[in-house]
């Protein structure tokens, strides 16, 4: 399962939440974190509450597809987990088209991913959708809204 949301959304509580939550029902979970930087606080979070996690530095899962699969394959081989949990940095835009497609599409017998989940906190998604200009579509922040 991959989550995606804008920054300070909930993305890792929601994370540390659900793998929590599969683990109860006997799941092998780990996650994944990403983030443009190269120290990771999501990651020291999820690793104090699952105890198999690992993350994608440097770039988004879209531009880090290649290390998303390395980090993926580590994990479900190395420590026989069954479900991964990734959560993509706020700046990704389109997940569907750059991780979950092509993931079904050239891993599918490998992975299975579940549906895009994104975290959004209510008050901040209506304080957007006041705020940016319906016709501005060349805006960077009215781009990462609209997808």
């Amino acid at each position: 399962m991959t989550l995606s949301g804008f920054l300070g959304a909930g993305k890792t509580t929601t994370l540390v939440a659900v793998a929590k939550h599969l683990q109860s029902q006997g799941r092998r979970v780990a996650v994944i974190t990403n983030d443009q930087g190269t120290e990771l606080v999501d990651t020291q979070l999820a690793k104090s509450a699952i105890a198999e996690a690992g993350e994608v530095t440097g770039g988004c899962f879209c531009c880090r597809f290649e290390d998303l699969l390395t980090v993926a394959q580590r994990l479900v081989d190395g420590h026989q987990v069954d479900t991964l949990l990734a959560e993509a940095v706020g700046s990704c835009t389109d997940l569907q088209a750059t991780v979950i497609r092509p993931l079904s599409a050239h891993y599918g017998e490998r992975f299975a991913p579940a549906p895009l989940l994104v975290v959004v906190e209510p008050e901040r998604l209506d304080a957007l959708r006041t705020s940016l200009p319906l016709e501005d579509t060349e805006s960077d922040m009215s781009y990462l809204f609209g997808k």
